[in-house]
C-alpha cells in the first residue's frame, strides 16, 4: 500500500491528499475539522506542569502506579483509613445531636439573658416541686367539620371521646411495643429509663393527697382532662370510677344546649378569654363554630423509671416543657408515650398507612363528620426524628444511582466502584483535617447533608479524570514499550485533570468557607467541613481513581481472567464476556492505535497516529491499490462524528451547527439580545428576594402535624404554649463563661454518652449567672422599682 509522509501538513495539502485518494474535499467541512486537521500535525509536547521539581515528582508517581497498580490503590485505601481513624477517635470532635441551643447567636443578649435565667433556675433557685404536680405540656386535639354548621353534634362529640379517649386510656407492654422497637434509640427498652408498662398514668397530673391522677369528681378544674372540650358537654361522667372514659351517645338536647351557651359567651370580651379556646375565629358573627379543640395534660416533672418501674428513679425539681426536646424527660414522654400511643394504638385504630415516604400522619383521621388532629411540639419532634430516619434510605437511593452512573460512564464495575467509596469516604476523611488541622469540633446534622454535595462533585471529578485517560489512547504517541506509553498516558491525564479540578475545586471550597463569617454557628460548621469534604475528594480523584484506571487498564490487556459475571478488574460492561481469551499480539499492539486513526470513504485513510514522525497518508484499499467496496473496507475511523455519548453529539452535531448559525449577524444579536434580557430579568428577580415572613414549615403542606400547626391559629384565643413568657428579674449581673465549649451548645459531650471529644462539658458549660453584690430586694428604692414595673406592665401596650 503506498504511503505518503509530510513533515509539516497544511490545511492545503490535506485536501489536495484527499482528493488524490479519490475523496474530494468537502466544501462544508467545519471550521472545527480544520482546526483538529491542524493540532494533529503538530509535534506532541509531553504534558508538565511547567516546573521540573513537580514534573519529577509526577513522573516517579505515574511510574509507581503503572508498575504496580494493585499495591499502589492498596496503599492509597491504607492511608485512606488510617485518616479516618485518627479523625474520628483522636482528633476531639463531638457529634452533637440535633437541637436548638447551637442556632442561638451566644453573644446575642437575648441568648445570654435566657442562659442566666437557666443557670439561676437549676443551679441556685430553692425548690420543693412536687412529682407531677405541673403541665409540662399539653397534647392538644383539634377537630374541623367538614360541613357547613356546628361541629357539635352527638355523632362528633362521641367521636371526639373516643379519640381523646386513646391518647387518656393509653396502656401496653413497652416489649409489644413497635414504636419502641422501630424508633427508639438502639436499646432503648433495655435501659432503666423504660418502664415494663407504658401507661398514660405515669405522666397525668398528680392529686397531691392521693398521689393518684386528678378526676373531675374531685379536682374539675385541675385535673388533666380539665380542658377538653368533650369534658365540656358530658361532665364529671365522663371518666368512670375505674379511671376510663365512657364516650356513650349524648342525646341532641344537652348538646344544643351547650352549644348554644359556648356561642352566647364568646360574643363578649369576657367570654372570648373564657371560652374562645374552644370556638374558631367567626363564631361571634356566625353563631356557632366549626372548629373546636381540647387539650390534655402531661404532667411533669417526672421522676423516670427505674428497675422496669415507672416512677422509681431519678426525680427532677422542674417539668421539662414542650421546647425541651432532648433532656431525660423529654426523651422518656416520647419514647414511652407520644411514639407508643401514636403507633401501637392511633395507627390501628383509624387505619394508617406507614409506608415508605408515606409515613402514618398523611391518612386523614376522620370521625363523624369531621376530620380529627393532634398536635405537640414533642411529638413534632418524634416525627421529625422518625421521618429523618426513613429519609435516609434517599441517602441510599443517591448513592445507588451514582453508582450506576458512574458504571454507565467508565464501562467498569472496579472503576465504578473505587469511585464510589473514594466519594462517600471523603467525608470521614476530612474530619481529620476539620477537627484536628482547622480545630472546629462541631459535628451536627448538617455535616451530613454535605454526602448530597459530594455525590455530584466527586462523580464529576471521576469523570473528567476517566475522560482525560480516554483521551490520551489518541492524543499520546506510542512509546518504546507498553509500560511508556501508560505512563505517559497517566502523565498527560494527570496534568489535565489536576488543572481542570483544581479550578472547580478550589473556587467551590473558598464559597463554602466564605460561610465561616456567620454568627450561627451549624451554618459556618457546616460551610467549612463542606469545603474540607471537596478539597479531600480532590485529592482523593488523584491517588485513588488512577490507580484503580491502572488496575483495570493492566488486567484487560493481559485478558480477562475467569469472572463468573465480569465484575472483576478488565471485565467492563461493553469489553468482554465472560471466559474471553487473551487478545493477539496484532490486536494488543492495533487497540490503541485505532484510536488516532481519522479515514474516508471509499477505503482510503488518513493516519494521525506516529506524530513524532510527520503525519502518513495511506492511499489505496485493497492489494491491487484499487478502492475496496464498502463491505471490505476497514472500518470507518473514530473521529468527531464517531465519539459516543453526550460529546458525540455536541462535538459532531451541536457545535458545528452553532458555529454556522453565529456567522450571520442578525442570529448573533438576537442571541446577545436574549441573553441581556435573561440577565436582567434575573437581576431585577434577584433583588426582589425578602427573608420569610412566616414560620419555616419543615414538613409537607399535607402532612397532619403541619395543618393541625395552621389550624391552631383558627381560634378565638390561644393555648397557654402559643403565648410568649416574658420574665422580669431583678439582681442578676451578668454570666461567667469560662466553662462554654462553643462547638457543644446543648453541653452533650459526657462520659454518660460515651464523647469522642478531648473534654467532658460540665453542666454549667453555658455559662454560670453572677448576682450584683449590692442589689437588696428589701431595700425601699428596690421596692419602689419593682410596684412601678409590675404596674406599667398591666397597662402596657400589646401592640406587636
Amino acid at each position: 500500500m503506498p504511503t505518503l509522509v509530510a513533515e509539516n501538513l497544511s490545511v492545503e495539502n490535506f485536501h489536495k491528499l484527499k482528493a488524490e485518494a479519490g475523496s474530494a474535499p468537502d466544501p462544508m467541512e467545519t471550521t472545527a475539522e480544520k482546526t483538529e486537521a491542524m493540532e494533529g500535525a503538530h509535534e506532541f509536547l509531553e504534558p508538565s506542569f511547567g516546573h521540573p521539581y513537580i514534573d519529577r515528582k509526577l513522573d516517579g508517581y505515574c511510574k509507581t502506579i503503572v508498575k504496580r497498580p494493585w499495591t499502589s490503590l492498596c496503599s492509597c485505601y491504607l492511608i485512606l483509613f488510617v485518616t479516618i481513624f485518627v479523625g474520628l477517635f483522636g482528633s476531639g470532635v463531638i457529634i452533637v445531636p440535633s437541637g436548638f441551643y447551637e442556632w442561638y447567636v451566644k453573644d446575642d443578649p437575648s441568648s445570654i439573658h435566657a442562659d442566666m435565667l437557666e443557670s439561676a433556675r437549676t443551679n441556685d433557685l430553692i425548690t420543693n416541686t412536687t412529682e407531677r404536680s405541673t403541665v409540662s405540656f399539653y397534647q392538644l386535639f383539634m377537630y374541623e367539620n367538614q360541613k357547613e354548621g356546628s361541629v357539635f353534634t352527638p355523632s362528633n362529640l362521641q367521636s371526639m371521646c373516643e379519640f381523646e379517649k386513646s391518647f387518656y386510656d393509653f396502656k401496653m407492654l413497652a416489649k409489644d411495643s413497635k414504636s419502641i422497637s422501630d424508633f427508639a434509640p438502639a436499646g432503648w427498652l433495655d435501659q432503666d429509663i423504660c418502664p415494663t408498662v407504658l401507661d398514660y398514668k405515669d405522666y397525668c397530673l398528680l392529686n397531691p393527697h392521693t398521689k393518684n391522677c386528678t378526676v373531675p369528681s374531685t379536682d374539675p378544674y385541675s385535673w388533666s382532662g380539665a380542658l377538653s372540650v368533650v369534658y365540656m358537654f358530658y361532665g364529671a361522667g365522663l371518666v368512670t370510677p375505674g379511671g376510663g372514659w365512657d364516650c356513650k351517645l349524648l342525646d341532641q338536647a344537652t348538646v344544643d344546649a351547650t352549644a348554644n351557651q359556648l356561642a352566647a359567651e364568646v360574643k363578649s370580651e369576657a367570654g372570648q378569654m373564657a371560652y374562645g379556646f374552644f370556638m374558631d375565629k367567626h363564631s361571634p358573627s356566625k353563631g356557632y363554630s366549626k372548629l373546636t379543640r381540647s387539650a390534655i395534660a402531661v404532667a411533669g416533672p417526672l421522676c423516670l423509671a427505674s428497675g422496669g418501674e415507672a416512677g422509681a428513679g431519678k426525680c427532677f425539681d422542674f417539668a421539662s416543657g414542650g421546647t425541651d426536646l432532648f433532656s431525660d424527660q423529654s426523651l422518656s414522654y416520647s419514647n414511652n408515650l407520644l411514639g407508643p400511643w401514636t403507633v401501637d394504638a392511633l395507627a390501628p385504630e383509624y387505619k394508617l398507612k406507614d409506608e415508605f415516604q408515606h409515613p402514618f400522619f398523611f391518612d386523614d383521621i376522620k370521625g363523624g363528620s369531621m376530620e380529627m388532629y393532634t398536635f405537640s411540639l414533642l411529638l413534632q419532634n418524634w416525627e421529625s426524628q422518625r421521618l429523618l430516619a426513613t429519609d435516609q434510605y434517599m441517602v441510599v437511593f443517591s448513592l445507588a444511582f451514582v453508582y450506576l452512573w458512574l458504571f454507565m460512564h467508565t464501562q467498569s464495575l472496579f472503576i465504578a466502584s473505587v469511585g464510589i467509596s473514594q466519594i462517600f469516604l471523603s467525608i470521614p476523611a476530612s474530619i481529620f483535617p476539620y477537627a484536628m488541622i482547622l480545630q472546629v469540633k462541631y459535628f451536627g446534622l448538617m455535616q451530613f447533608l454535605t454526602i448530597f454535595i459530594i455525590l455530584g462533585v466527586g462523580a464529576d471529578d471521576v469523570f473528567v479524570l476517566m475522560d482525560a485517560w480516554r483521551q490520551s489512547a489518541a492524543a499520546v504517541p506510542e512509546q518504546a514499550s507498553e509500560e511508556a506509553t501508560l505512563v505517559l498516558r497517566l502523565k498527560y491525564a494527570m496534568v489535565r485533570t489536576t488543572q481542570a479540578v483544581f479550578n472547580t475545586s478550589f473556587t467551590t471550597s473558598a464559597a463554602f468557607f466564605a460561610t465561616a463569617v456567620s454568627p450561627i454557628m451549624p451554618i459556618a460548621t457546616f460551610g467549612i467541613f463542606s469545603a474540607c469534604v471537596i478539597l479531600m475528594n480532590y485529592l482523593l480523584v488523584l491517588t485513588l481513581t488512577p490507580c484503580a484506571i491502572l488496575v483495570n487498564e493492566r488486567s484487560e490487556t493481559k485478558g480477562c481472567k475467569p469472572c463468573g459475571c465480569c465484575c472483576a478488574p478488565g471485565c467492563g460492561f461493553g469489553q468482554r464476556g465472560c471466559g474471553c481469551s487473551p487478545p493477539s499480539a496484532a490486536a494488543s499492539g492495533a487497540g490503541e492505535a485505532a484510536d488516532s486513526k481519522a479515514g474516508f470513504a471509499g477505503g482510503s485513510e488518513l493516519e494521525l497516529g506516529g506524530l513524532e514522525n510527520g503525519v502518513n497518508v495511506e492511499v489505496g484499499g485493497g492489494p491491487s491499490g484499487n478502492p475496496t467496496d464498502s463491505a471490505d473496507a476497514s472500518p470507518p475511523p473514530k473521529g468527531d462524528a464517531q465519539i459516543g455519548g453526550s460529546e458525540g453529539f455536541f462535538r459532531a452535531t451541536l457545535l458545528p451547527a452553532y458555529l454556522k448559525a453565529v456567522r450571520h449577524k442578525p442570529f448573533a444579536l438576537g442571541l446577545i439580545m436574549v441573553l441581556t434580557g435573561v440577565m436582567v430579568a434575573g437581576a431585577v428577580l434577584a433583588s426582589q428576594l425578602e427573608p420569610p415572613l412566616e414560620t419555616e414549615k419543615w414538613m409537607p403542606s399535607n402532612h397532619m402535624l403541619e395543618e393541625a400547626f395552621d389550624l391552631n391559629g383558627e381560634y378565638l384565643s390561644g393555648a397557654s404554649d402559643q403565648y410568649a413568657k416574658l420574665h422580669v428579674v431583678w439582681g442578676m449581673q451578668g454570666l461567667d463563661e469560662r466553662d462554654y465549649n462553643k462547638y457543644d451548645p446543648p453541653c452533650s459531650c459526657t462520659k454518660k454518652t460515651g464523647c469522642t471529644g478531648w473534654e467532658y462539658s460540665p453542666p454549667t458549660c453555658r455559662g454560670t449567672v453572677k448576682y450584683d453584690a449590692a442589689f437588696d430586694v428589701f431595700a425601699p428604692a428596690t421596692q419602689t422599682v419593682i410596684k412601678d414595673t409590675c404596674s406599667s406592665l398591666a397597662s402596657w401596650p400589646c401592640d406587636a
